[in-house]
């Protein structure tokens, strides 16, 4: 697969990851937070994730879906809270790159911006060269 993303797209910055030892969402403890855990008689391996989208500390039950998030960097289905997934709408998951497949391990590249060319060659000893003036013009 070969994957070109457009640098002239205007991207946001992922948000800080917050630290918290109960989901932000539902409150639910933590699994080193044995304290809440005892205090509320909840108990079991409740891990920690982040939202990708708002950076909030989050639990399983409250981030069950995934989806890409171009604008943050972010093309493949990445971990987001159920408030965020909700929020979410297909032109925030619209894709600024463009995907190739190629069909064959690449191990080396080489672009020729003044021929607009680019070269792979992969294991198969095999040399593609990619007509790229779409992309660069």
């Amino acid at each position: 697969m070969l994957i070109v993303w457009d640098m002239a797209a205007q991207r946001k910055e992922t948000p800080d990851w917050s630290e918290n030892d109960t989901c932000e969402r539902c409150g639910s403890a933590f699994f080193w937070n044995f304290k809440e855990m005892w205090s509320t008689r909840q108990f079991g391996i409740n891990r920690q994730h982040h939202c990708r989208k708002c950076g909030k500390a989050i639990c399983d039950k409250c981030s069950e879906s995934t989806s890409p998030i171009p604008l943050l960097g972010f093309e493949y289905a990445v971990r987001v809270c159920n408030d965020c997934h909700g929020e979410l709408t297909d032109e925030d998951r619209t894709s600024l790159a463009q995907f190739y497949e190629v069909k064959h391990r690449v191990i080396s590249i080489h672009v020729d911006l003044s021929q607009r060319r680019l070269v792979t060659s992969g294991f198969d000893n095999v040399i593609k060269i990619w007509d790229i003036k779409s992309l660069v013009d």
